[in-house]
């Protein structure tokens, strides 16, 4: 199998786990929900104020957990709250298992792969311009920098635009680094065949 189609595979895995809890908080699974928002804690603060959530509407829909109005409720069953109340129409809604900058830049690192192996083909090592890497971190450190100290609140949708440019760029330059090494394992494994022989 090819190393790109096994690097997607394993990402795409990574984002099914964690658009899976609010789903499985809706539809009754709570343990099963809270599992999974413990096991991506490692990889994001999950705070619902800067994250995605799936409300109880009929039909189930998507939104910014943050939206003017929406109230966070904190529950006794974890530290961190989990479900986002619309007073407007009543519904709950749980985040996902990570912010909408960790959402976006997983579901762009599949999409930088993919160019990566476009552009430069499936088993190329060869290393993009680090400027296009560098370039596209700049804004996700201004916009989490300025936050952090207190500057800006940032918007989801800013998040959204640096987590899909740091994860899209993060993912091209991956694919280089995989194929390097996929080589080296190849070529001793091709050494060592013909040593045997």
């Amino acid at each position: 199998m090819d190393k790109y189609l096994v690097i997607i595979f394993i990402v795409a895995i990574w984002v099914i786990g964690y658009i899976l809890p609010p789903f499985l908080m809706l539809s009754n699974h709570k343990h099963a929900g809270y599992m999974l928002y413990d096991a991506y804690i490692v990889a994001c603060h999950q705070m619902p104020q800067r994250s995605y959530c799936v409300f109880n509407d009929s039909p189930l829909h998507i939104a910014d957990c943050s939206q003017k109005g929406f109230n966070i409720i904190k529950t006794d069953e974890d530290v961190r709250p989990r479900e986002v109340l619309n007073p407007k129409t009543n519904t709950v809604g749980y985040e996902f298992g990570v912010c909408a900058r960790c959402t976006w830049f997983y579901i762009s690192l599949i999409f930088g792969i993919l160019a990566y192996v476009y552009v430069y083909g499936k088993d190329s090592d060869e290393n993009p311009n680090i400027w296009l890497l560098i370039l596209a971190i700049i804004p996700l450190a201004i916009d989490g920098t300025g936050q952090l100290l207190g500057f800006w609140t940032s918007t989801n949708n800013m998040r959204m635009v640096t987590g899909a440019l740091s994860g899209f760029f993060g993912g091209y330059f991956i694919m280089p680094i995989v194929n390097r090494i996929g080589n080296r394992i190849t070529t001793k494994e091709d050494k060592r065949k013909t040593k045997g022989v």
